[in-house]
């Protein structure tokens, strides 16, 4: 890999990973899939936003130049987008144990 393409998945990994703490820290109780199916128009926003700008980002050769990216294959943008999903389960399997601490007692 380059250095343009690796700070190009670098970015998207923490874009996603950003976006996936943002929808997992909206509970400390609920999964994310209930989370996730709880209307908020807040969150859609940032969410909306961030996804939006990431597009244009990953697709308009002025700001992959501004970021010095280089235009990436679909499969590396979604093992990027997978690598940040993946990255907050840890914390949903804390939250499982937690409920189910607290629903022994």
């Amino acid at each position: 890999y380059v250095a343009k393409e690796v700070r190009a998945m670098a970015f998207i990994t923490l874009i996603v990973s950003n976006i996936v703490v943002i929808l997992t820290n909206r509970s400390w109780t609920d999964n994310i899939f209930k989370i996730i199916g709880a209307p908020n128009k807040a969150v859609l926003w940032v969410v909306g936003g961030a996804v939006f700008f990431l597009i244009l980002i990953l697709n308009i050769p002025f700001f992959l130049e501004l970021f010095q990216f280089q235009k990436l294959k679909f499969i590396n943008i979604i093992i990027c987008s997978l690598a940040g999903l993946t990255s907050i389960i840890w914390f949903e399997i804390y939250k499982m144990f937690k409920l189910r601490k607290h629903e022994l007692l």
